[in-house]
């Protein structure tokens, strides 16, 4: 398990001990040399970052390695280690520690120095791909891209930015395209992206589970194409390479890359027009502190993430080195989206956020070091997507967020103290009409009139509820607030976190596997609990939406489903996910059925209802996928835990496996 917190040198002494427990196993007399000399490279390693910490991003990125490697090897019985296996993992350590080892920091203020980057990989065309990019049909096919109709055309050509062969959300694509106004909503989008598929353009992929396509590829002679067709309507210049170049006098988009920096306008007036920023592969952003002040035309900047967590952490981390420049982000009157998704180092968005009134996205998603949304964010009047999902210090939402009519999607939504009149409540939801998709962070029981008010929300039809570490109902408050002299419990989290966080800034290497299913399932919130828990036999008659499709329960940690979730009232129910929570052991509610035609169950190690009686309770069920459940060994899923009652699994949901969100 990645030793998450803490300096480098204290996960070297950390990792030194996994090691040490790992030679005294039963291992092959052969490879005691090797464990040696590892050792002692990892003690050379500590004793250089102990002296020197600037040399410490660096040699985070390879601690990952290490770590992954090591638990690789604790976890396997060291009665069946195949010494292939070992001595593979034995290597890649050495091969990471020595690159940490190697490790040169310029002479410059550490301070002040942004991180070299690896270049980006040279477009691969296949012999064939290159045949018909000489053929005298190249000119035909741009001909045929050139007469689709504008909006189509400009679809294809966003999604020409995104390296070849990548993975690209359907979800993503559609709040770039409203950023730009080429769709009014997102069912105008679905109809472009069908279209795009049905002419065969982008090849779609579905999740395993599920019938709907989420994701999407280009084939990369398709993109060579748009580039040419998209070059040739401004649309955005690209180099040689078919990578986005820095000129955006023509086309005011500009994509930030690993070879770019911010930013080189041919003129002040291209500088003042840039419409749209979109990252692409840039993990370290230097902006100067006044870059927003002109940015008056710009309606999309997305500078955060944008591949799915499946994808290596390494390319995902993204740190903005100096958060100044948000200080002018009310200047961009026009911004439509927004987007900081995985950025570190944002702790606050300024109280100018709230001029923002033409905002349909704001997407802040896994921002680690987030404290606190604009008290004011009611005045966002045209707010359709927010997401604050793994913001982990982010302990309460304005009371203001109520205002926000137009509100389609919440995810995060945490669950504070309900005494605090500025914080917002569940049943301040109630007035979001519009509402379709919620997603609650609790790490306390529900009180009762706070499930009353989940029953109110008729237009939800997906819900996720995750609970954190919940408080108990037994403990003082004057324990819970800290006491005489005491940090409180939620403070003392908090600093754990911000430990926690800082270690995130320093590095974006991949956790090990445990460790990244935990991080992604798990509330990293404690917070006081005034209130009390849920009175027995008084649960409210309705308490979850009535027209829910889709219902994800992350981390419940009892041993029964509450009594508050009736499969009885949930007849349209098509999705039940549960994942997380090591005290649950059974899904099935003596006397009642689900309507539930998928059923997902993750990291449930003492689940243990059997097949038949499964079915019993879910007569309906098409698809199954478990995954780390060990008592459910006798279900009939395949190698890779899916069930499907069909014979067959379509093509495109054996493509879906390969991309799987968790």
């Amino acid at each position: 398990m990645w030793p998450c917190s803490g300096s480098s040198v204290e996960i070297i002494s950390r990792l030194l001990m996994r090691l040490d427990g790992v030679a005294r196993g039963s291992l092959p007399e052969d490879f005691n040399d090797k464990f040696k000399n590892i050792r002692n490279e990892m003690v050379k390693l500590k004793s250089m970052l102990d002296k020197d910490t600037s040399k410490e991003n660096k040699a985070m990125e390879e601690l990952g390695q290490v770590a992954r490697c090591i638990d690789e090897i604790m976890t396997t019985d060291s009665k069946s280690l195949d010494p292939k296996f070992l001595e593979r993992n034995l290597e890649s350590i050495d091969k990471a520690l020595n690159k940490a080892l190697k490790v040169e920091v310029a002479e410059k203020d550490p301070q002040k120095v942004v991180p070299e980057e690896e270049e980006e990989p040279p477009e691969e065309l296949s012999f064939a791909e290159r045949e018909i990019q000489k053929s005298s049909a190249w000119g035909h096919l741009k001909l045929v891209v050139d007469c689709l109709e504008q909006q189509l055309k400009k679809c294809l050509f966003t999604i020409s930015v995104f390296p070849p062969n990548a993975v690209i959300k359907k979800r993503l694509l559609f709040h770039w395209w409203m950023g730009e106004d080429i769709i009014k909503n997102i069912e105008d989008g679905k109809r472009c992206f069908d279209h795009l598929i049905a002419k065969g353009f982008i090849i779609p992929i579905k999740k395993l589970h599920c019938d709907k396509d989420h994701y999407c590829q280009i084939q990369t002679w398709i993109r060579r194409l748009l580039i040419d067709v998209a070059n040739t309507n401004a649309f955005l210049e690209y180099d040689e390479s078919g990578h986005p170049s820095e000129d955006y006098t023509r086309s005011h988009r500009f994509c930030l890359s690993r070879k770019h920096q911010l930013f080189k306008a041919t003129d002040e007036e291209a500088d003042r027009s840039l419409r749209t920023v979109y990252n692409i592969s840039k993990q370290y952003i230097e902006l100067p502190p006044d870059w927003l002040v002109n940015k008056t035309e710009m309606t999309t900047m997305h500078l955060g993430r944008w591949r799915e967590q499946t994808e290596e952490d390494k390319k995902q981390h993204i740190e903005v080195r100096d958060n100044e420049f948000l200080a002018g982000l009310g200047n961009c009157r026009n911004l439509k989206y927004l987007s900081f998704r995985g950025i570190s180092r944002v702790e606050k968005l300024p109280d100018s956020t709230e001029k923002l009134t033409k905002l349909l996205t704001l997407d802040l998603r896994a921002c680690h070091n987030l404290e606190k949304l604009p008290p004011d964010i009611g005045s966002i009047k045209r707010l359709q997507f927010l997401d604050v999902s793994e913001c982990y210090l982010l302990d309460h939402i304005p009371k203001t967020l109520s205002s926000l009519s137009e509100l389609e999607v919440l995810k995060g939504f945490v669950v504070g103290d309900y005494t605090n009149r500025n914080h917002c409540q569940l049943g301040d939801l109630g007035k979001l009409a519009k509402l379709r998709k919620l997603s609650i962070n609790t790490g306390r029981e529900f009180r009762n009139e706070e499930l009353k008010a989940i029953g109110t929300l008729e237009k939800v039809t997906t819900l996720i509820i995750t609970w954190g570490v919940v408080q108990k109902e037994s403990q003082p408050v004057a324990a819970a607030a800290g006491g005489a002299g005491q940090p409180s419990v939620q403070e003392a989290t908090k600093r754990e976190i911000r430990a926690e966080a800082s270690q995130s800034k320093q590095t974006a290497v991949a956790p090990t596997r445990d460790v990244a299913d935990s991080k992604d399932h798990q509330a990293k919130r404690v917070q006081t609990t005034k209130g009390t828990t849920t009175p027995a036999g008084s649960t409210p008659t309705q308490v979850l939406p009535p027209n829910l499709e889709k219902l994800d329960l992350r981390c419940f940690n009892k041993e029964r489903l509450p009594e508050w979730i009736d499969p009885e009232k949930l007849k349209k129910l098509e999705k039940l996910y549960l994942r997380g929570g090591s005290m649950l052991t059974s899904l099935i509610l003596e006397g009642k059925t689900w309507s539930a035609t998928v059923l997902r169950v993750r990291y449930l190690k003492k689940l243990e209802d059997s097949w038949s009686s499964l079915h019993a309770s879910f007569p309906k069920l098409q698809r199954v996928e478990k995954f780390n459940c060990e008592l459910l060994h006798k279900w009939p899923c395949d190698d890779e835990g899916f069930w499907q009652k069909e014979d067959e699994v379509g093509e495109s949901s054996k493509t879906a496996r390969k991309i799987m969100t968790k």
